[in-house]
């Protein structure tokens, strides 16, 4: 049933389809938890009885979209399913068809297709809802592994990225597997080179520092999955709780609740595009920064800047650095770039020990690209979240600008991104 709390409804115009065409309603779920269609023939050829097929699909953009399965009133077929005919009656039906769908670890987008036999004019609605436990709901960003302590088929799957060089993380790694071990779920721990491992995974679990919750983003992917950081160090930027809490955070999610004090939140990520002077391209994605500096130590580098295609200035410095506002609080800060809150979508550009006048950062608009393209005579290294991908050569060219996708992380506690940077620099302590 939906909740009367935090409902969003969406309606379409009245929508006239031909027989054999199709008529097609996409909805955006992320942040809701459930959601319920009503499709209502208003008008038609007058004739009586007459079939249409329905189908669900589901998408994490509204270019691509697959089967769906899972949902409440229909038969989950890959081609669709007829409905009664006595419900698509042309010109006299006046009662409408129901389907409801559980969104938790569903993807962002749904599509609705209308495939009639015959011209009907139908009217859609869709209705949204977050769970009445929680305003702040994982919604689709989070599938909840399992129900009021029932395993959920296909949602009982954690991922785990541990920093082997800690105790404390291979302890909390211990408990974790022990919890999943007994409640069914389904740990997967791939190497840390796996780009991509966890596009199956409903959480994903980083048991380390900031560091490991990077290497955790890079294994995600495309997938939504979000990453709980534990933190098993020094104090971090991306890391919320520490390693006694995270059983009884996956207890609340595993019950199908927010933890409480939680939140998801979206991280905006880079996409860096490399392409050398002999005509090989990399792409990489960075929740950070990307960085380009010297290789040889005690000479300065030159790099040419535009953004959108207009030439700012050419760099002789160290090296440059385009960071994301997460990003801000870490290499980009050492070289006095800007703090910036990461709930903020921009691109900063921070020049690194530049030998020129001027030697401010840049924050620029996330829609703008930043093209970094290696000038004299001397190489430079690429670098991505810390790990070094390439080294340049003169003439080769970096573009960087924001991803499509979005990092995303389950946020738990009273922790925030102020009192972190409070606590970092020792501020308020007078």
């Amino acid at each position: 049933m939906l909740s009367n709390q935090d409902v969003k409804t969406i309606c379409s115009s009245p929508a006239t389809v031909t027989n054999g065409g199709t008529g097609t309603f996409i909805v955006d779920t992320r942040g809701f938890a459930a959601a319920q269609f009503v499709i209502a023939p208003s008008a038609g050829t007058g004739a009586t009885n007459i079939p249409t097929v329905l189908k669900l699909e589901e998408g994490d953009t509204t270019a691509t979209f697959g089967n769906l399965t899972g949902y409440v009133g229909g038969t989950n077929s890959a081609g669709g399913f007829t409905i009664p005919s006595n419900i698509a009656t042309a010109a006299t039906a006046v009662q409408p068809y129901v389907l409801n769908v559980d969104l938790r670890g569903k993807k962002r987008f749904l599509k609705l297709s209308v495939s009639p036999q015959t011209t009907i004019t139908y009217g859609f609605v869709c209705s949204l809802s977050r769970p009445a436990t929680s305003p702040n709901v994982i919604g689709e960003a989070i599938a909840v592994l399992g129900t009021d302590g029932a395993q959920a088929a296909g949602t009982t799957t954690v991922g785990l990225v541990v920093n082997p060089e800690r105790d404390d993380a291979a302890a909390a790694a211990s408990a974790v597997r022990a919890w999943a071990a007994t409640n069914g779920v389904v740990v997967v721990e791939p190497k840390p080179a796996d780009d991509g491992a966890f596009a199956a995974v409903d959480l994903v679990v980083s048991l380390g520092g900031d560091g490991t919750v990077l290497r955790a983003v890079q294994m995600i992917g495309d997938a939504t999955a979000p990453v709980l950081g534990v933190n098993c160090g020094t104090l971090g930027y991306l890391t919320t709780i520490e390693p006694d809490e995270v059983i009884d955070v996956l207890d609340e999610v595993r019950r199908g609740s927010m933890p409480r004090g939680g939140s998801v939140d979206e991280r905006m990520l880079l996409r860096v595009a490399v392409t050398t002077s002999d005509g090989v391209a990399h792409t990489l994605r960075g929740l950070n920064e990307m960085v380009v500096e010297k290789v040889e130590s005690g000479h300065t580098v030159r790099l040419e800047v535009a953004i959108d295609d207009d030439h700012f200035a050419t760099y002789s410095a160290d090296g440059l650095i385009v960071a994301t506002p997460t990003g801000s609080t870490a290499y980009s800060l050492s070289a006095r770039g800007p703090v910036v809150s990461p709930a903020h979508r921009a691109l900063v550009v921070t020049p690194v020990s530049p030998h020129m006048l001027f030697d401010r950062a840049l924050v620029l608009d996330p829609r703008q690209t930043v093209r970094v393209t290696v000038r004299g005579h001397r190489g430079v290294s690429l670098a991505v979240d810390g790990l070094r991908f390439v080294e340049l050569n003169p003439g080769d060219v970096v573009e960087v600008t924001a991803d499509p996708h979005v990092a995303r992380f389950l946020q738990v506690g009273k922790r925030g991104f102020h009192q972190i940077l409070r606590d970092k620099f020792g501020l308020g302590d007078d």
